[in-house]
């Protein structure tokens, strides 16, 4: 699969990658909005490179920031700031440098792409379009970079993410690139025909999020088998109970190490201790994955999870998206809501991890139970990184086949079913369990190799990075035009684009001239719809 190129709505700061491009100016010193952004990644103090006489030449613009903990993305500054009048060639060459230098950087010391990812992910801002010089000709920029990036990630053979946390550049570096299936080749037509449907669901509003750990696994997160090891260690057990603890199931894995905690506590607290253990290791990690990014950005109000991490919540709020999350932490006027079915980090201490949690689900959380079941009869839920082997939502499925009627709902086609699971291999099945119920999406066609070695890591990371390629794609039809009448996206219209925008123009000075027109009750609708399009003309 070669290279390829993504645009992502979201803080550049957050994203979990190889290798971050951090703007600054001939000095080689960020601004003060990213020194805060970066100085707490290393204890409040940070030194950024060192300029040498060819940056001060001129002839590099782009220096590496040497002093930096390994278990974080690399921070590299660029010389991206200039004056209005600068060509934006000057700009767009800086960025050609950037991802130049740090391909050939990660090659020369073999460093291997960041959490298993198939190949190098490298991050950039759309640059000069904020303290650089450019930002009144934002379009401008946007136009220029986009085909490069492309270009350059083919011919480096590395994965690119061009990440803007302004909804108006995000939107117009998506139309740049437009949505035709060229831009990614290693989709099959199934997969792209895929998107167009869930692409029409989205857009009418329809679509539900259920998103599992598989998700969460390229942002660095602790997988289920470390994380249990370390816990049976933290509560003393040795090796040869760790081989026993092998041999049981996930759910009794953390039950046997939670009795193995009430040794000498009271059973409440032996809870609370395993939970607090569960939340400091999630802690630790940085930032949200591309995957987290891409979901974040769809259209989508509803999101349910079994995942305690907060990564997805991270990705939202960097899009620009306020989140409620039940049950514990709900509030009114939200963007969004996540439900969160298996409970938080944020709230160790009703975590739902054991076999006895699981047995009381329904006790305690019958209302949760009562929401997904209305959103699986009501609406099309997109399953991602779910294993769909959990007992609860085998139940609360369960609930639902027998409310639903046959003569309204007709399991044979995927409109009649009442959701889509992407899953990275055939797995014919656990599929053929669901296959009434869920139309499947494989990225790959055949099931994954056998055992755990390089053949197999390798098969897994590469059809994890199609899912990333499928969502990129399905974001890409999923775009608005919210930068239409913007003046700062002028550059990037299209002829067909700058013929409409200036008929609206022509039509909102008439108005102008006639302001009286705007008292009638149509005009707050029309309003409404100009402002989606980028109006007014601010700067």
């Amino acid at each position: 699969m070669s290279g390829h190129l993504f645009i992502v709505h979201g803080d550049l700061t957050l994203l979990s990658c190889d290798a971050w491009l951090v703007p600054c100016d001939i000095d080689a010193m960020p601004s003060r909005s990213w020194t805060r952004s970066f100085s707490h990644l290393q204890g409040g103090s940070l030194r950024w490179a060192q300029p040498t006489e060819e940056w001060r030449r001129g002839t590099q613009r782009v220096l590496k920031v040497v002093e930096w903990e390994d278990h974080l993305p690399r921070p590299w500054v660029g010389n991206v700031g200039a004056v209005p009048s600068t060509d934006v060639s000057w700009f767009v060459a800086g960025a050609e440098e950037f991802i130049e230098r740090v391909t050939d950087d990660l090659r020369a010391n073999g460093s291997p792409p960041r959490n298993g990812r198939a190949k190098h992910l490298l991050a950039l801002p759309v640059i000069g379009t904020r303290y650089g010089g450019k930002r009144h000709w934002t379009g401008d920029i946007v136009r220029a970079l986009v085909p490069v990036l492309q270009r350059l990630a083919i011919a480096k053979d590395v994965d690119i993410a061009l990440v803007s946390n302004d909804e108006l550049t995000y939107a117009s570096a998506q139309a740049q690139r437009g949505a035709d299936p060229s831009a990614w080749p290693d989709l099959d037509e199934q997969l792209w025909r895929t998107g167009e449907r869930l692409a029409h669901v989205a857009a009418n509003g329809d679509l539900v999020l259920f998103i599992g750990a598989g998700v969460s696994k390229n942002a660095g997160l602790p997988d289920w088998g470390g994380l249990i090891r370390d816990l049976a260690r933290d509560a003393g057990m040795n090796e040869e109970e760790l081989g026993a603890l092998k041999e049981l199931g996930a759910l009794d894995q953390a039950r046997a190490i939670e009795l193995r905690m009430e040794t000498g506590m009271q059973p409440q607290a032996s809870k609370r201790i395993l939970g607090a253990r569960i939340a400091d290791a999630f802690a630790r990690v940085h930032g949200y994955a591309l995957s987290h990014a891409l979901l974040a950005a769809l259209p989508a109000r509803e999101v349910i999870t079994t995942n305690y991490d907060t990564l997805f919540e991270r990705a939202s709020n960097a899009a620009g998206m306020t989140v409620s999350v039940l049950p514990h932490e709900p509030h009114s006027g939200a963007s969004r809501w996540v439900l969160k079915m298996h409970g938080c980090v944020t709230d160790p201490d009703n975590i739902v991890l054991t076999r006895e949690d699981y047995m009381r689900y329904d006790l305690r959380r019958q209302a949760l139970a009562g929401i997904v079941q209305a959103l699986l009869l009501m609406r099309h839920m997109l399953f991602i990184g779910f294993s769909l082997r959990d007992d609860n939502f085998h139940r609360i499925a369960d609930a639902v086949r027998r409310a639903r009627v046959p003569a309204k709902a007709d399991a044979s086609s995927p409109v009649g079913r009442f959701g889509t699971a992407l899953s990275l291999f055939w797995s014919p099945l656990e599929q053929s369990l669901w296959g009434n119920d869920l139309d499947w999406v494989n990225m790959q066609s055949t099931p994954p190799p056998a055992g755990r070695n390089e053949e197999s890591d390798k098969a897994w990371a590469e059809a994890a990075r199609r899912l990333e390629l499928f969502l990129d794609s399905l974001l890409a039809r999923t775009g608005t035009t919210a930068y239409l009448l913007h003046p700062r996206f002028e550059g990037a219209l299209s002829d067909t684009e700058r013929g409409l925008a200036d008929k609206l123009q022509r039509f909102l000075d008439e108005v102008d001239r006639d302001p009286s027109v705007k008292s009638a009750p149509a005009w707050k609708h029309l309003e409404a719809l100009l402002h989606r399009l980028g109006w007014p003309r601010t700067p």
